[in-house]
């Protein structure tokens, strides 16, 4: 049986509140750490008592993985449906879905409810899947769901808590900033964002940030003022300046690693293992961590990816 908090049961009774009322595509909007995971697998876990296939439709390998240690905490009936993954099980009651392996697949993957991580990122195949099967739930889970057009897809956004609340009843950790000297973004090219706006071109912005050594100089200095010694994620707008902030903080005698997406599987997990383990103290990425990323060991956070989105900040603050 999962147990649930208050918070994540009142998020259970909104949306069956939403599904009498007739709404097929809903938004459970709720902070980062609210427990979403656990509210996916109890949904999951109830429709499978009543005879129905349910799936976990995640866009990152990592959010796959995260996943599926979750409901086998639970001890669900879980296959899943990511490459050749070693947990493929087509007879299980829930799958836990990788967006892109369903978009290779010729035949659509037939269910009764399907809840969507991170759903302010929408997917073409998403749209095809929720076109054909019009009559199922689909439950779209994030922290921010400021997407522009996301209202095309969902009809119905429920808002169960926010950061303050939880704050204020003991289920999130204070948090304290600290900000130092500020990066030069002046004249930088922006792109187009798939979910609205636009944002600074993170080539032009990681050849900047690169390139200001009094800036590097001044995060590796606040990090030693204030990171407490502590495992510590840092973002940065390319992999390029990922790994020279990695080298600029190993020459300062302070042990960091990169990450990215174009490493072998067994590599990434190998590295996070070890810095779960304390083995060393900053784990750099670009983009790989800063949504649904779990790493509860971690008490600090290096933000070196200035941003005009605010989908990424909360995203990244949120870890």
């Amino acid at each position: 049986m999962i147990s649930l908090r208050p918070h994540q049961e009142k998020a259970i009774e909104m949306l069956r509140d939403s599904l009498r009322k007739g709404n097929k595509r809903i938004v459970l909007a709720a902070p980062c750490s609210f427990g979403k995971t656990r509210v996916a697998a109890w949904i999951l876990a109830e429709a499978a008592k009543k005879g129905k296939k349910g799936v976990f439709i995640c866009d990152r390998i990592k959010l796959v993985q995260q996943a599926l240690d979750s409901f086998d905490e639970f001890k669900l009936n879980v296959g899943v449906i990511q490459g050749d993954h070693w947990r493929w099980n087509p007879k299980a009651d829930i799958q836990i879905c990788s967006i892109q392996t369903l978009a290779r697949r010729k035949d659509l993957l037939a269910f009764d409810i399907a809840v969507v991580d991170e759903c302010h990122t929408h997917y073409e195949t998403l749209s095809d899947y929720m076109n054909a099967f019009n009559a199922v739930p689909f439950i779209g889970l994030s922290a921010t769901p400021f997407s522009k057009g996301l209202g095309k897809w969902y009809t119905d956004l429920v808002v169960p808590s926010t950061p303050i609340e939880l704050l204020d009843e003991n289920y999130l950790t204070p948090v304290r900033y600290w900000g130092g000297k500020k990066a030069n973004v002046k004249g930088l090219k922006r792109r187009a964002l798939k979910t609205g706006g636009t944002d600074y071109d993170p080539n032009h912005l990681g050849k900047r940030l690169t390139s200001d050594n009094e800036l590097t100089g001044d995060i590796i200095k606040n990090w030693k003022l204030h990171g407490e010694d502590s495992q510590t994620i840092m973002f940065c707008p390319t992999i390029a300046h990922s790994k020279h902030m990695v080298e600029r903080f190993n020459a300062a005698g302070i042990s960091a690693e990169h990450i990215d997406g174009y490493m072998p599987d067994h590599e990434r997990q190998a590295l996070f293992e070890a810095h779960d383990n304390g083995e060393f103290k900053i784990l750099s990425c670009s983009k790989l961590l800063n949504t649904g990323y779990d790493a509860p060991k971690v008490r600090c956070l290096i933000d070196a990816y200035p941003t005009k989105s605010l989908i990424q900040h909360v995203q990244r603050a949120g870890r």
